[in-house]
């Protein structure tokens, strides 16, 4: 009767494991990947990010106000 039972509970375990893993990978593993997507998409560019000109590496020592790291 207690071998009986002990079978009993684990194949009950293992198709509820099964059945929960086919609901997972195919519900929840889709609606994680729509969300990263929507997450993903690209923002429109800000105008106040373009008002600032960036130089060159080589006129980056001639901005006033910028430290250039090497005085110490």
């Amino acid at each position: 009767m207690q071998l009986t039972l002990l079978i009993v509970l684990a194949v009950v375990s293992i198709i509820g494991f099964v059945l929960i893993s086919c609901v997972f990978v195919r519900c929840i593993v889709p609606a994680l990947g729509r969300l990263k997507n929507r997450v993903l998409v690209e923002e429109k560019e800000d105008p106040k990010d373009q008002s600032i000109p960036v130089p060159p590496s080589s006129d980056r020592n001639q901005i006033p106000g910028v430290p250039t790291g090497t005085e110490e």
